[in-house]
């Protein structure tokens, strides 16, 4: 590799760092362009005193991000005519051969739509569900009131047409998001990338036999359906849990106190993310509810995930992993009794955990944004 690196505009309108998931994904997505990108990363706020980001990113989430420089754009910047002030400050601060990158699609519209004050590219991270959902389309159940008001509709979905036929470089998240999307827009220019591993253990092993959920107590989320299918398992099945804001805790002491599950799920609060390692071996399968990024959590730190068979899922591991039925507490009780004799495939999913490691992530998105983008030879 020589001559000068490349030059990234990551735009997020959040604070950093922050406790969320996505904050750890986009450090490691960050983190894995180091050997090939300079980065200017927009913020709307940021959580600490610009000059100590780096250490505390670093101490947070246990990745150097020494090539990324930082700034703060502030809160509302990226919306409304704040952003034209943004954009203009941007332009002045960064190269004109840099490129944009976000994952927020009000963000993404708004540059697209200003292209011809900057003529840069722009690249958009979809996390959307069946290509324009927040979350997956399951048939209708019990939980459907928590699930309905995301899958009523396409909301946005011609804004969301335009962003996807408009940038120059769309990366999902699940190869069956980007068949919905291409089906509408043949012409789109697009790859499928999940998320970037960084393993630090093996997969199962010689661990003993414990449930472990990591992740957010908001209702949103199907807790309820975690804690029925709980109530369903006989009493020795137990589940540690790791998270929940004070609020969420508290509700869902109630809903413990109601199904007697008081003993069995244990809530263990919050723990830094950097806590994961010394945390996550001593559990051998993990929960997932609702399609999120915990899997990859659990992944890095050779936990086998329990995933509901879903899109998300299905498209990115295959038969690798057992599923139970979406939103179904009864199958998910099931599987949780009868995990033991699932045969694991190593060989399986160590390709899966190497086609998504850091470095190899890193490659891949410098190859696509080589062919897409900056149309540099590689």
């Amino acid at each position: 590799m020589s001559g000068a690196k490349a030059h990234l505009v990551y735009l997020m309108n959040t604070e950093y760092p922050n406790r969320k998931a996505h904050s750890v994904q986009l450090t490691k997505l960050l983190a894995s362009l180091a050997p090939w990108y300079t980065v200017d990363a927009y913020f709307a706020g940021l959580t600490v005193p610009p000059e100590a980001i780096h250490q505390a990113a670093k101490e947070q989430y246990g990745h150097s991000l020494d090539h990324v420089r930082f700034h703060e754009a502030g809160k509302g910047s990226m919306t409304g005519l704040r952003f034209f002030l943004t954009l203009w400050r941007i332009l002045k601060e960064t190269p004109p051969d840099a490129f944009f990158y976000t994952r927020k699609f009000g963000v993404a519209s708004k540059i697209i739509a200003t292209r011809f004050l900057h003529g840069r590219k722009v690249v958009i991270e979809s996390h959307k569900k069946d290509g324009y959902l927040k979350e997956e389309r399951v048939e209708s159940n019990r939980y459907a009131h928590i699930r309905g008001r995301w899958e009523k509709e396409k909301r946005g979905s011609a804004e969301l047409r335009r962003v996807y036929r408009n940038a120059d470089l769309v990366l999902f998240t699940s190869p069956g998001s980007e068949a919905v999307v291409r089906k509408d827009e043949p012409g789109m220019a697009s790859a499928v990338i999940w998320y970037p591993l960084d393993p630090k253990h093996g997969l199962g092993g010689e661990r003993p036999r414990r449930f472990v959920y990591c992740g957010s107590l908001m209702q949103s989320k199907l807790i309820d359906m975690l804690l029925d299918a709980l109530a369903a398992c006989p009493p020795e099945i137990t589940v540690d849990c790791y998270g929940g804001k004070e609020a969420d805790l508290a509700r869902v002491r109630g809903e413990l106190a109601a199904r007697g599950l008081e003993n069995r799920f244990i809530l263990k609060g919050w723990l830094p993310y950097t806590e994961l390692e010394r945390i996550l071996p001593q559990y051998q399968y993990g929960l997932t509810t609702m399609e999120g990024i915990k899997v990859v959590d659990y992944l890095e730190y050779g936990v086998i995930p329990l995933c509901s068979r879903v899109n998300t899922y299905t498209g990115v591991f295959g038969d690798a992993f057992p599923y139970f039925t979406p939103d179904s507490p009864e199958s998910l009780a099931r599987l949780m009794c009868a995990i033991d004799a699932f045969p694991l495939q190593p060989e399986a999913v160590n390709a899966i955990i190497e086609r998504y490691s850091l470095p190899r992530f890193g490659a891949t998105l410098h190859t696509l944004f080589s062919r897409y983008v900056t149309q540099k030879t590689l």
